[in-house]
């Protein structure tokens, strides 16, 4: 009995595994649908789009391929608006100006 039911399901293992392996080949032998054919993809675009060169002799021929156009704006940076100046103190500029050093470069030449 035991055999019997494992040979019973071996066998249908196999139909199985055939099935499995068959039912892929069917549908590529099958007629494709007619909906396959109005697709537009990627690949069918590149087609249409397509130049024709001819070569002969005298050099090759190649006739212009009809595109759509568009129209780019680029918008336009706005210019900064001018920071307003401080009013400076008059006192670290003056003792430069006057070849007196102050406090920070003694330190600094000291040091």
């Amino acid at each position: 009995m035991r055999r019997r039911l494992s040979a019973f399901g071996a066998g249908l293992a196999v139909i199985g595994f055939s099935a499995a392996l068959l039912a892929p080949t069917g549908t590529a032998v099958a007629d494709p649908s007619a909906s396959a054919e109005n697709t537009v993809t990627a690949f069918s675009l590149a087609v249409d789009d397509t130049q024709d060169l001819t070569v002969t002799v005298e050099g090759a021929a190649i006739e212009p391929v009809e595109r759509g156009s568009f129209e780019v704006y680029v918008k336009p940076k706005p210019k900064p608006k001018p920071k307003p100046q401080t009013a400076s103190t008059g006192s670290g500029a003056a003792a430069v100006r006057h070849g007196r050093s102050t406090p920070v470069a003694a330190a600094r030449s000291s040091g």
